[in-house]
């Protein structure tokens, strides 16, 4: 998706129409790209790039007089790009410097936007699991717990730290909820507490592990909720078993999930 936005910015900035390499057969999952999401553009890289093969590699705004450009992974480009993110476009910058206050931001999030139309049935797998989250009932804290591939480059927190943060979030809410009411039998002020129904969501690539010691520890004060298909991410950037379409469809339901939650 990263790389996918970083092309898309560069394909509009350019003013091209960005091509998925043979129709995104040869993306990292193992799943066709128009399996699970909306064909990215309605050209075809039968029809509209193999005749034309090979084609330059895309290198700075010099490049406009080939019509085809082949564009490589954002990590393996060893200079900046024109129109890469984070950039937005002019026509656009006067109303969203005064409504924003990260214009290219937003706009990075509409390219997500786009890129991110689910085919109608990645959408129903997703709604169905959506679903089950309680969202009409009240507020629900959102955490992500990812470990396994992260071990290398970020520390290991405990469940303690996000939950120590869940209870301030909904100590802050039960404050806002107090009503002051008064007494008659001691004519005095006072407050009845209302306590909102404790609820988090936990997105974690090690359901066993993590929801095991959350329910162990804090499911007397907390609904546990967590998606029942499994998100695994492997424990480095080339492990297979992040590229299934079952793992891709747990961190898109996990990702949705979370946007709901009123607390990330």
């Amino acid at each position: 998706m990263h790389h996918i936005s970083f092309c898309l910015s560069i394909a509009l900035g350019s003013n091209r129409t960005l091509i998925f390499e043979d129709d995104g057969i040869k993306w990292s999952y193992n799943v066709r790209w128009n399996d699970i999401f909306e064909p990215i553009t309605n050209c075809n890289y039968g029809e509209d790039i193999a005749p034309w093969l090979p084609i330059n590699n895309y290198k700075d705004i010099s490049a406009r007089i080939d019509r085809q450009l082949f564009l490589d992974r954002r990590s393996d480009i060893p200079f900046e790009v024109n129109y890469q993110p984070e950039v937005l476009p002019k026509e656009f910058s006067e109303i969203l410097f005064t409504q924003h206050s990260n214009p290219s931001l937003w706009f990075h999030g509409q390219l997500i936007k786009y890129i991110w139309r689910e085919s109608p049935a990645t959408r129903e797998i997703l709604e169905k699991i959506e679903a089950k989250i309680p969202f009409v009932e009240g507020p629900i804290v959102g955490i992500h717990v990812r470990r396994t591939d992260k071990f290398k480059e970020a520390q290991t927190r405990n469940l303690d730290d996000y939950f120590k943060w869940t209870d301030f979030w909904f100590d802050i809410e039960n404050i806002k909820l107090l009503p002051s009411v008064k007494d008659n039998k001691n004519n005095l002020n006072k407050t009845i507490i209302q306590q909102i129904p404790r609820r988090i969501f936990i997105a974690t690539e090690e359901p066993k592990l993590v929801i095991k010691e959350a329910k162990k520890h804090w499911n007397d004060k907390y609904e546990i909720f967590y998606n029942k298909l499994e998100a695994k991410y492997g424990f480095e950037e080339g492990d297979p078993i992040r590229y299934t379409k079952d793992s891709l469809l747990a961190i898109m339901a996990e990702i949705k999930i979370l946007v709901q939650c009123q607390f990330v």
